[in-house]
């Protein structure tokens, strides 16, 4: 189980059978991290494999979070990106 705490990011192992067990929490690395914006969704992303991450360093000049709205996005991609053949694998 990952999760992460005042800039720390902890791994703890975790045993479900015979009965539900956690282990003392590791710290696997520290650093200023973007936190979540949205409390159900948290701030990083774990591969299948349990080994790689994905998250957000903080900096120091963050842009306000924008939306951008592109009508037909797909259309323009196929005008973009020359080669297709228009269908899906």
């Amino acid at each position: 189980m990952f999760y992460m705490n005042r800039g720390q990011f902890l791994a703890v192992p975790v045993e479900t059978r015979p009965e539900f067990r956690a282990g003392m929490p590791k710290v696997l690395f520290a650093g200023r991290y973007r936190q979540a914006q949205f409390v159900d969704s948290p701030p990083y992303d774990v591969a299948p494999d349990g080994q790689h991450f994905l998250m957000v360093l903080e900096g120091q000049d963050f842009p306000d979070p924008q939306v951008v709205y592109v009508p037909d996005w797909f259309e323009e991609l196929k005008t973009r990106v020359p080669g297709g053949t228009g269908r899906w694998p």
